[in-house]
Order: structure tokens, then C-alpha cells, then sequence
């Protein structure tokens, strides 16, 4: 592949607040064309919880989404603030305020990006095991969230059938199944 990098020409900014920055970018291709109007979001990065308890129950959330019209099934997540720097200290924030539970084990499982199209943020995802209901749910005033304890392989199966959709939630998931078989492999082995 030839060099790949778009040239900025020009940016002028649409909107600016603590929740979304979009941009409008004149871009040069590397063949050459010019784009007039290419459109670029920027969005707190965040961070998403696997939140298992020793029970092998996952903790999610059911929330209202807006722009879907419609409740969804998602991870307990937040956005790092402006004076916040560590992932991990904003899933612990995040799984107490949301669900009322919490963990002392605590697993990084990478970042996604939610829509390398136009938007600039990581989601970082972390499973929490052997978590456990703490206090009540200190929601912010725009969250009506309902908490949703369910057996993990329940919540693998719901991924797969599409009713877990979310790309972010759906792929910490997945990949939370794929390193607790390969660590429970590991463990048998071991003990042969």
C-alpha cells in the first residue's frame, strides 16, 4: 500500500463542549482529490466494564438509548472527565455508581474504537471478577439505568443473537470468554 496519510488543508470547528467536539476538515487523499467536507467527532474516551461475579453471573445495564429509540443492553461504562487520566480508575467510578458493585480484581482487556470512520475516542475494557453488590446506584440526573444480572454464557448467547449489539460491549465480551478459557486451560494443564 502507498502512503495512506490524508492531508489536513484546512479545519474549522462546528461545536465544542465537555460531551462532543465536530469538526470540519478540508483533506487532501493521497491521490490527490480534495474533500471539501469531511466531517470528524471527537467524544471523551471511556471506559466499559465485564463486571463477573464468582457465581459467573455478568452485571450489565439496560438504559434508554435516545438516538435508537429504544432500551439497550450494554456494560456498565463512563467517560474519562476532563481531569481524569486512568481508565481504570474510571471503571471502578463507573461499576459502583451505575450498579452498586464492585471488584478487587481487575483485568485490562484493550481498547476499541467505536466508529474509525469519523470519531476520534478508545473505549478501554476491563473485567472485573468476583465483583460484589457494595451499595445502591448513585446515577447521574440523566441516567435511568436498570441493573441486569445474568449467567455469563446467557450474555455470550445474547451477543451472538444480536440482542447485545453494542460493538464496544460485544467484543469485551467475547473477548472476557475467550482469556477465562484460556486461563481455566491453562489451570488444567497445570494440575496434570
Amino acid at each position: 500500500m502507498s502512503d495512506s496519510k490524508w492531508d489536513i488543508l484546512k479545519t474549522k470547528e462546528l461545536i465544542s463542549n465537555r460531551y462532543i467536539s465536530l469538526y470540519k476538515d478540508k483533506v487532501r487523499l493521497p491521490d490527490g482529490m480534495i474533500v471539501e467536507d469531511f466531517y470528524r467527532v471527537t467524544v471523551p474516551n471511556s471506559s466499559a466494564i465485564v463486571a463477573l461475579t464468582d457465581e459467573m453471573n455478568i452485571v450489565l445495564i439496560r438504559q434508554y438509548r435516545y438516538c435508537y429509540g429504544k432500551e439497550l443492553i450494554e456494560l456498565p461504562s463512563g467517560v474519562l472527565e476532563d481531569n481524569e487520566y486512568d481508565p481504570l480508575d474510571v471503571a471502578r467510578r463507573e461499576l459502583l455508581e451505575e450498579t452498586g458493585y464492585s471488584s478487587e480484581n481487575w483485568t485490562y482487556l484493550g481498547a476499541t474504537i467505536e466508529n474509525a470512520a469519523k470519531m476520534t475516542n478508545y473505549a478501554h475494557m476491563f473485567m472485573a471478577t468476583g465483583c460484589v453488590k457494595k451499595r445502591k446506584q448513585e446515577l447521574d440526573v440523566t441516567e435511568n439505568i436498570d441493573v441486569v444480572v445474568i449467567p455469563f454464557e446467557e450474555a455470550i448467547a445474547k451477543v451472538m443473537k444480536g440482542e447485545i449489539m453494542c460493538s464496544g460491549p460485544a467484543y469485551a465480551i467475547l473477548k472476557a470468554e475467550r482469556l477465562l478459557k484460556e486461563r481455566n486451560s491453562e489451570n488444567q494443564s497445570w494440575h496434570n
